[in-house]
């Protein structure tokens, strides 16, 4: 049971690390894009954001699942691609907090880029909110992506995984609960190091923190 578990972790970060990179390979972009540019492309993408936030996001995943066929890999793209609206609307709220802010404006005086001050100054102002967000929405993809194999929709027998583990354990629960009990404690623990890791980062990515 050890190594099962030992395997099913690293399958399990495996998968919610891909779900990540996609959410934030979209959101952080269009967010920048959105709270920078302003004017029509910030209303033409936050309307776009909020139509994605109404749709269900589990449906849509159970859904999508279901037409590609399951496996861990298409249950956590489908959970990271439904969560994109979050990091985008915290991505464009870091950018406007940073745009009326007196060194942005010193930068643009100076004569720098909107390359240059997106990378130099709004982006690192920004990523500490970003960082916290993004471990935030990574424990709710592990998370997510378990409820779906737990379901049957995501890693599939014989493959050793916290959900598929749960599913199997669940009824043995009266004679053999440690079956249950370790899957769903390993799951756990790893949403709270995630979290507590998204604390450290930030804590080292703040320009204000690190100078104090």
């Amino acid at each position: 049971m050890l190594s099962r578990l030992l395997f099913a972790a690293r399958l399990d970060l495996w998968g919610a690390s891909l779900a990540v990179l996609c959410c934030a390979g979209i959101g952080v972009p269009l967010g920048m894009a959105a709270g920078y540019a302003g004017r029509w492309i910030d209303q033409v993408l936050s309307r776009l954001m909020d139509i994605w936030l109404s749709v269900p996001g589990m449906l849509v995943a159970i859904v999508t699942v279901a037409v590609l066929g399951p496996s861990l890999t298409n249950a956590m793209l489908a959970v990271g691609i439904m969560t994109v609206p979050i990091l985008f609307r915290t991505t464009r709220a870091g950018v406007l907090a940073c745009l009326s802010q007196e060194y942005v404006e010193s930068a643009r005086a100076a004569g720098g880029s909107h390359w240059h001050i997106l990378r130099r100054h709004i982006l690192p102002n920004s990523l500490s909110t970003i960082l916290v967000t993004t471990t935030l929405q990574y424990g709710m993809i592990l998370l997510a992506g378990s409820g779906l194999s737990f379901l049957g929709f995501g890693a599939q027998p014989p493959q050793s995984e916290w959900g598929t583990m749960l599913a199997e354990g669940k009824s043995y629960l009266h004679t053999a609960w440690w079956l249950t009990l370790f899957p769903g404690l390993m799951l756990a623990l790893a949403v709270l190091g995630i979290n507590l890791l998204g604390d450290g980062l930030r804590d080292l990515s703040d320009p204000v923190i690190r100078r104090c």
